[in-house]
């Protein structure tokens, strides 16, 4: 895992803090596992997504981000949501976002394969991501189809509500009345985004 890490020039690039060269190390400690994934989670997310803005090395960082997203021993979901707040303006913000969102969208296959995944919350996770990249709606329409755990399908309509808002509209409506109340919720919030009540 991490294939390719030592080949960026980390101290060329900047973060939060200055000089990215501590980068690589906590990507390390963060595919290690335990307590160690979670401390470097929480250090990735300092340094490279401070207060909401991202970096040159955040740019770097992003295929390492996808990678760990998918294989991670921890934390995988929390992965996949980071990559979601990264490629999303509501939340993500600086000179470097444009090209952020860009290498985030440019791994939107691996995020369409997470939409299978065994755990839900990576799937859930996968829908938000897939939608702030602007990545082809196909995938979540196939997921839509079959995914009937009640923490992914709020995730899920939100996505098609931002992503295919017409052809979504219909079934935004009938989930307001007959879903359960997240997923009401969440149609109710993609109608109002998209100026329907």
């Amino acid at each position: 895992m991490l294939d390719g890490l030592d080949d960026v020039e980390w101290s060329e690039l900047s973060h939060a803090y200055g000089d990215a060269g501590d980068v690589p190390g906590l990507l390390r400690r963060a595919a290690s596992g335990g307590d160690a994934t979670e401390e470097a989670f929480s250090e990735i997310i300092g340094c490279l997504f401070h207060q909401g803005t991202v970096y040159s090395a955040t740019v770097a960082a992003v295929p390492f981000l996808t990678e760990l997203a998918r294989y991670a021993p921890a934390r995988r979901s929390e992965f996949v949501w980071l990559l979601g707040m990264l490629s999303d303006p509501h939340h993500a913000h600086g000179s470097a976002f444009d090209a952020v969102k860009a290498a985030i969208s440019a791994d939107a296959d691996v995020l369409v394969a997470l939409l299978g995944d065994a755990d839900p919350q990576v799937r859930a996770a996968s829908a938000y991501a897939l939608a702030q990249c602007a990545a082809p709606s196909g995938p979540l329409w196939d997921r839509w189809a079959v995914e009937d755990d009640e923490e992914v399908r709020p995730s899920l309509t939100l996505a098609l509500g931002l992503l295919d808002p017409a052809r979504a509209a219909e079934d935004l409506n009938r989930a307001v009345v007959h879903a359960p109340p997240t997923e009401r919720v969440a149609a109710a919030l993609a109608l109002a985004r998209n100026g329907e009540t």
